[in-house]
């Protein structure tokens, strides 16, 4: 940013640095200027201790590390390797240390250490290639790939509360208990839909729950997830298997792998709920 100075207007010259200033700043400056010269680098004056690997990598001859820029090259030797700070004062050269679980060179070695994504209490493995996720606080997955497969995956598998219909005489709630009934079908399993009720209490208020099928003398709820609802129905009954998304996949694999993931239009008659009504236009009739 350039400064721009009126031809009239009256300068004052500090007796500590020399530089040249207002003077409605050269009396504040003066009291507090403690005679530091501000000094800047340039590439030039430094690239011999530097060695350009690329573009975009720059390896500092003194210490090893590798910065990405030419900017935090000269950051980095001028704060690290000479005296003067890059701002005004001065400031002793920082001491490299090596990271021991990721091995990088880091100033401020404590701090990295609690918050470094390789240390055993951080440490989060990727559910698609298995590598550590650096961003560990918020990341599901290592990457941008591996989190398209990931909730690619997941997604597909969501329970659909509106793909409901009859598929050869058993009614499905969702598109999970489709996949259930048509692997039951073609592998020879006997079950059938429950038909019946169990009261709970949940809040004080009284209930009614109905299991989903009837398979070996035991009922089966499918869900997608668990509330604290589910859990005072499921306490009702003993003889109850709950199949969530990691029982289901199995069924998910079978059905997918045979059909395709358009598998509900397999439905005989299938049925949309909660389908959206179009409005009628104001002062329009039978629009």
């Amino acid at each position: 940013m350039t400064k721009i100075i009126k031809k009239d207007e009256e300068l004052g010259t500090c007796p500590k640095c020399g530089k040249q200033m207002r003077m409605c700043g050269y009396v504040r400056h003066v009291p507090v200027c403690k005679g530091i010269i501000k000094k800047r680098l340039s590439f030039d004056s430094i690239k011999d201790k530097s060695e350009i690997l690329s573009d975009t990598e720059y390896k500092c001859k003194e210490c090893g590390r590798i910065l990405k820029s030419k900017n935090s090259f000269i950051q980095h030797f001028q704060m690290t390797h000479l005296k003067t700070k890059k701002i005004y004062g001065t400031r002793k050269p920082c001491k490299i240390n090596e990271c021991e679980y990721c091995k990088k060179q880091i100033i401020y070695l404590k701090l990295h250490k609690d918050t470094c994504y390789m240390n055993p209490k951080n440490l989060k493995i990727c559910p698609i290639c298995s590598k550590p996720i650096k961003d560990y606080r918020s990341c599901t997955t290592c990457s941008r790939e591996c989190s398209k497969i990931y909730f690619n995956d997941l997604f597909s598998h969501k329970p659909g509360r509106g793909n409901a219909g009859w598929y050869k005489g058993y009614w499905c709630d969702s598109s999970w208990e489709l996949a259930f009934v048509i692997y039951n079908l073609e592998h020879g399993i006997l079950f059938e839909r429950n038909k019946n009720r169990f009261d709970y209490e949940f809040n004080g208020e009284h209930h009614q729950y109905i299991p989903d099928f009837i398979m070996n003398n035991n009922y089966v709820e499918i869900k997608g997830w668990v509330q604290e609802i589910d859990k005072a129905k499921f306490s009702v009954l003993k003889n109850l298997t709950v199949l969530t998304e990691k029982e289901m996949k199995p069924y998910f694999d079978y059905v997918i792998g045979k059909y395709g993931r358009k598998f509900i239009d397999l439905y005989d008659i299938k049925i949309l709920r909660n389908k959206p009504v179009k409005m009628q236009k104001r002062g329009v009739m039978g629009a």
